[in-house]
């Protein structure tokens, strides 16, 4: 009975953890795949590989927000962080991230850790949580 409590709790605890979110999965190489949890609600998943071979896949939300993972040369901007005005701060694992707010009050984010950019930009304060979940979720399976 112990037993079945447990498995019920911990299928509770991760049913409302994910809640409004949707699994995915980027392709980072030809063999490399790495696991996603993306808010749900885009209307396009957008994979575009460069010539260079960096790759980026990008999903797109009703009123312009975007959320994209990148891996590739980690010297090409992805989103323009303004560094003078931007501060970064990091979490375990040496992973960088800047966030902000936009002159209209929408919310953007990049992490950014070795090859790899993950971020976020034009989400609404209802929806940010979600896509912070998404990040971090992305950040925390490179690491382990």
């Amino acid at each position: 009975m112990k037993k079945l409590l447990i498995v019920l709790l911990i299928g509770f605890a991760s049913c409302s953890l994910f809640d409004g979110m949707k699994k995915n999965s980027f392709a980072y190489s030809e063999r490399e795949f790495l696991p996603l949890f993306v808010p749900k609600g885009f209307w396009k998943a957008n994979v575009q590989t460069d010539s260079s071979g960096n790759r980026r896949k990008t999903f797109f939300y009703q009123g312009g927000g975007e959320l994209y993972f990148y891996a590739g040369d980690s010297a090409r901007p992805i989103l323009p962080i303004d560094t003078a005005k931007n501060i970064p701060k990091y979490y375990p694992g040496n992973v960088r991230y800047y966030k902000g707010q936009d002159n209209s009050g929408l919310f953007w984010r990049e992490s950014q850790y070795k090859s790899f950019r993950f971020g976020y930009r034009n989400v609404s304060a209802d929806r940010e949580a979600f896509f912070d979940s998404s990040i971090n979720y992305a950040a925390w399976q490179l690491l382990n």
